[in-house]
């Protein structure tokens, strides 16, 4: 069984089984900045949200989804077809663990990911959905590897990861050459604790010395009350807004 979730311009098939809409691939989609990317990859696309997101706000871009999972790419490339931008869409089945060939030899201008990242220390227990998407997971390692080989050198990188994973990122950027350029700390509400990061993420440049640092608090004191700053970032794909 399927269902839809609709935004503004596109809408997006989900089922059961496959990791539907949720508040981190928005804020990713909302906030990365591609402006200057004429190459866009999403890792890890799912139904292909954060790939439709990106093809919406940066007209002459071409957006690539690659997805370890055969439903997920199948709803992902129906979403795509019946979405204003599917010339410049396209979605490729592929692990990128394992990539080779014409995937491993593209180059892309700006990747993003949102993938179902777990520690040693946040893995839950006790589901076969949870050990299913612990085995379609992927480790900070494996994603910056790959990301090495299909990067361009002036590209960037848009991460959303949970708090509780940073420290786990930091030896890893470190090792394959990459550096946070802008970390946006995230809560749910002001007196809320910070629950994830959205991070801007480059090849090692002397030039930049300095981290920019800030914060996104999404709701106010009432439920469904949206900060401005919040609004601002997904006003343009949320129906109600």
């Amino acid at each position: 069984m399927s269902d839809v979730f609709r935004f503004k311009q596109f809408s997006v098939r989900q089922r059961e089984g496959v990791f539907k809409v949720g508040t981190d691939g928005v804020l990713l989609g909302a906030w990365a900045d591609a402006s200057d990317a004429k190459t866009i990859l999403d890792i890890g696309t799912g139904t292909g949200m954060i790939a439709l997101m990106m093809a919406q706000r940066f007209p002459t871009s071409k957006v690539e989804g690659i997805e370890i999972d055969e439903t997920a790419a199948e709803l992902a490339f129906s979403n795509f077809v019946n979405s204003p931008w599917k010339e410049r869409l396209q979605i490729t089945c592929a692990d990128v663990r394992s990539a080779t060939g014409a995937i491993a030899n593209k180059k892309y201008d700006h990747i993003l990911s949102n993938p179902p990242f777990f520690s040693s220390g946040t893995l839950p227990t006790g589901s076969s959905r949870t050990n299913a998407r612990h085995q379609k997971s992927l480790s900070f390692q494996e994603l910056f590897c790959f990301i090495n080989q299909v990067l361009n050198p002036n590209g960037r990188v848009s991460l959303v990861i949970p708090s509780a994973e940073l420290e786990q990122l930091f030896p890893v950027l470190l090792e394959e050459g990459f550096q946070i350029v802008e970390r946006v700390a995230v809560r749910s509400k002001k007196e809320k604790k910070i629950t994830r990061f959205l991070l801007s993420i480059r090849k090692n440049d002397p030039v930049i010395c300095q981290t920019i640092e800030r914060e996104l608090t999404m709701q106010k004191e009432k439920r469904n009350e949206y900060t401005k700053e919040y609004l601002e970032m997904i006003h343009m794909f949320y129906l109600d807004l």
